[in-house]
């Protein structure tokens, strides 16, 4: 499991991260059976995202896979109201967080011929900053995703 590679050498905190993300997997199967998307998927899906960020940090911390803001349960409740199932169905492909090129650089998702790329801010006001800090990453991700395809 590449997520917890960085976890291995000491057992009880790859066993510890190894049966969050088995918990992960299978509140993810039951979403994929019933359709249902529960506070315990979501509280699931931040764990993955403690577990990445422990896998790059090489530091792991079990208290922040198992306690989240309810705020941010909210947020992406809210978020995920948003979204549309044909937005994120693939023809072809799928790629979750691919690095592009020899650059190192990421983006989020690639479906099919769409490169998605998901920002979150804490407040909602939008400014020439954002467009500056955000526009040459996404010119440079397009970039080198076709220096990939060339």
């Amino acid at each position: 499991m590449l997520l917890l590679d960085a976890l291995e050498g000491s057992s009880d905190k790859y066993q510890k991260a190894k049966s969050h993300l088995e918990g992960a997997r299978n509140l993810y199967e039951s979403f994929i059976e019933d359709g249902l998307f529960t506070d315990e998927l979501i509280s699931a899906a931040l764990c993955l995202a403690h577990l990445e960020g422990s896998r790059r940090s090489g530091v792991f911390n079990e208290a922040d896979l198992v306690t989240f803001d309810e705020r941010d349960i909210t947020d992406l409740k809210q978020l995920m109201s948003l979204a549309r199932k044909q937005d994120f169905s693939s023809r072809k492909a799928c790629y979750l967080n691919p690095t592009l090129g020899s650059t190192r650089s990421n983006t989020d998702i690639i479906i099919d011929d769409r490169l998605i790329e998901i920002k979150t801010m804490k407040n909602l006001v939008l400014d020439r900053r954002h467009g500056r800090k955000h526009l040459p990453l996404a010119f440079r991700m397009v970039l080198n995703l076709l220096s990939l395809r060339g």
